[in-house]
C-alpha cells in the first residue's frame, strides 16, 4: 500500500501543475504567446519533521527578449 504522505504529495504536485497549465491555457486563449520554459519539482520529507515539504516551480515565458 502507498504511503499516505507520498500520496498526498502526489496530489498536491498534480494539482499545482494542473492549475498552472489551466492558467497558461487561459492566457494563450487571450492571445498571450506563452510557452513552458522549464520546471523543477522537489519533495523533501524529513523523518524528524512530521510535515512533508513540496516545491513545484513552473517557468513560463512569452518568448519576448
Amino acid at each position: 500500500m502507498e504511503n499516505p504522505t507520498t500520496e498526498s504529495l502526489r496530489r498536491i504536485i498534480a494539482a499545482v501543475a494542473t492549475g498552472a497549465g489551466e492558467g497558461a491555457e487561459a492566457l494563450r486563449a487571450a492571445g498571450v504567446g506563452l510557452e513552458l520554459e522549464g520546471y523543477t519539482i522537489e519533495v523533501v520529507v524529513d523523518p524528524a519533521d512530521p510535515l512533508p515539504a513540496a516545491s513545484v516551480r513552473l517557468v513560463f515565458g512569452t518568448g519576448a527578449a
